[in-house]
């Protein structure tokens, strides 16, 4: 029998009205076929299910209290009692993992209901404290922390899914839900996300920054707390916040040097923004590092960007996008001894760019090459498939889930304390491609 994925994921509408986190669908996808996924995950006109009556039907599911809840009843017991006094440093993680032969996962979790509860405080190479200078609050007066970690993009493609897929694959290992936050590319819908998940008391965060300056309070104001998260594809420069990233500046390089290698030597760069984000500037990096290891200078007029405000554009619009890349494209074959091949940022306006050059009557690749990013399916699906740079996505989110659960485990270590990662990539080589005409 042919293998099958699984996903286990919450998915999240976005806070509308605002204020209203709890909108949310279930959607527990086993043993189904990888293909018959939905290529986008809509999250419309979903099911209202309130996170309390998650967290409760969790219990219900169990038929008994969750191995967490038994050491913060323990706690909670020794201090109504006095056992426990203000400033009382508890045992360590490891200390309580052997006293309730649970994992470090289920004593990170518990702590951390405490810690949100104002009744501990950590401090590293410390221990950990009773903190009771502000009253409590009773277990049965607020909920607690949602054993969750969030999953904010500002897509649900194709590669949305891969990453979901890695996620859930290493936070399915300690019991965590995995919830899906669509931000549409709109920095407001970002920011309403990532206060609603901190406010909400969700374990932790992986974030695809959509425009890493505008939300620029809001990761800092989740650094201040301490709260555990990471960016994901893309880097903010100036943040102590972990990022795990493919290789883009050695992808950039391998990308043009295939056209290089085919005899190409005017090559453009089309982009949005080369500020947008650093896996942009990164990208183009590479393509700089190749023509001028092949002894060619790059020209100022081969970097095609509009500073289109990627907020403004409609992505679910296609004839838009079209229009878009209609004026780039126009752009490029109106220079004098204009560019034979193209690196385009991404595969859709790589594919955009196609469907210009279509309209335009330019052949591809006899007349154009053009090259993408990301290897989408619609790239390698076109009717002349892409040439493309393939991202690990499914390894992207794994990795990130991974630093996001160490950070958790280990109350001692901020953003600052974990390693980056960088990811390579793949050159990934179909038809969209070829030497150029005499």
């Amino acid at each position: 029998m042919a293998a099958r994925s699984r996903l286990s994921v919450i998915v999240l509408n976005q806070p509308e009205p605002p204020g209203i986190f709890s909108l949310a669908v279930l959607y527990l996808i086993r043993t189904v076929p990888r293909r018959k996924i939905p290529i986008r995950l809509k999250i419309e006109n979903m099911i209202c299910l309130h996170m309390e009556n998650c967290r409760r039907a969790e219990k219900t599911m169990s038929g008994k209290t969750m191995l967490y809840e038994n050491i913060i009843n323990d706690i909670l017991e020794d201090v109504k009692s006095g056992k426990l006094k203000d400033g009382d440093k508890i045992p360590t993680d490891a200390e309580l993992c052997d006293i309730y032969n649970v994992s470090r996962i289920t004593v990170t979790r518990a702590l951390k209901e405490l810690e949100y509860r104002g009744m501990l405080i950590r401090i590293k190479k410390k221990g950990t404290f009773i903190k009771l200078t502000e009253q409590p609050v009773s277990k049965d007066e607020e909920p607690g922390s949602i054993p969750a970690i969030a999953v904010v993009l500002p897509f649900g493609e194709e590669y949305g899914f891969d990453i979901l897929q890695g996620v859930e694959s290493i936070c399915a290992r300690g019991g965590y839900y995995v919830t899906f936050h669509n931000s549409k590319f709109k920095s407001e819908n970002e920011k309403a996300i990532l206060e609603r998940v901190f406010s909400d008391r969700l374990l932790g965060a992986i974030v695809y920054p959509c425009d890493g300056y505008r939300n620029i309070e809001i990761y800092s104001k989740l650094i201040i707390h301490r709260f555990p998260f990471v960016f994901i594809d893309r880097s903010v420069e100036g943040l102590n916040v972990p990022h795990v990233v493919s290789d883009n500046i050695r992808a950039g390089y391998d990308i043009t040097n295939h056209l290089l290698e085919l005899g190409h030597t005017r090559i453009a760069f089309v982009c949005t923004d080369l500020n947008e984000a650093a896996s942009v500037s990164d990208r183009y990096k590479g393509y700089c590092n190749a023509l001028i290891g092949s002894g060619i200078a790059p020209k100022p007029e081969w970097l095609i960007e509009d500073h289109a405000d990627i907020e403004k554009i409609n992505h679910e619009d296609k004839e838009v996008r079209l229009q878009v890349n209609l004026m780039r494209l126009q752009r490029i074959l109106a220079l004098e001894d204009g560019p034979t091949a193209v690196v385009a940022v991404n595969d859709e306006t790589a594919i955009q760019l196609m469907e210009a050059a279509k309209r335009l009557g330019v052949k591809v690749p006899e007349q154009l090459s053009v090259t993408g990013f990301d290897n989408l399916q619609a790239g390698a699906g076109y009717e002349v498939p892409l040439t493309t740079i393939r991202q690990k996505f499914n390894d992207l989110g794994a990795s990130a889930a991974e630093v996001v659960l160490t950070l958790l485990e280990d109350g001692s270590k901020s953003g600052r304390d974990m390693p980056n990662i960088v990811l390579d990539t793949e050159l990934v080589i179909r038809n969209s491609a070829a030497a150029p005409q005499a």
